[in-house]
């Protein structure tokens, strides 16, 4: 059973511990982070090269996911799950690349020379 989940500079989320029952809800008004729960969770689940991108979904790099506001580098994931009466702890941590900084840098300064 999943008990707990992580989120640190993930979308909406600067930094976020969030516990299950066994029985969760998630609620709330229209941006505040439901969705990003469930991503973060196919994000730690998808086997893939970058993981942010594969079968279950494809929400781009970590430069256009991780949270602008709060200016976090990284993205860092983790779960705490129960399994056959053991305690287990998973998780990941996606950074930006050299590539995908050099790109950043280029598209804001195109987006300060256009306004």
């Amino acid at each position: 059973m999943l008990n707990c989940i992580k989120i640190q500079g993930f979308k909406c989320f600067r930094e976020a511990e969030i516990h299950f029952s066994n029985f969760t809800l998630l609620a709330g008004k229209n941006s505040t982070g439901k969705s990003t729960v469930i991503q973060a969770l196919l994000a730690l689940y998808q086997n893939s090269a970058s993981s942010l991108a594969g079968a279950y979904m494809n929400i781009g790099t970590v430069s256009e996911v991780r949270n602008w506001i709060t200016g976090s580098r990284n993205i860092f994931l983790e779960a705490a799950y129960e399994y056959q009466g053991e305690d287990y702890r998973y998780s990941k941590l996606f950074g930006i690349d050299e590539a995908e900084m050099r790109r950043e840098r280029d598209f804001r300064k195109r987006c300060i020379y256009a306004i």
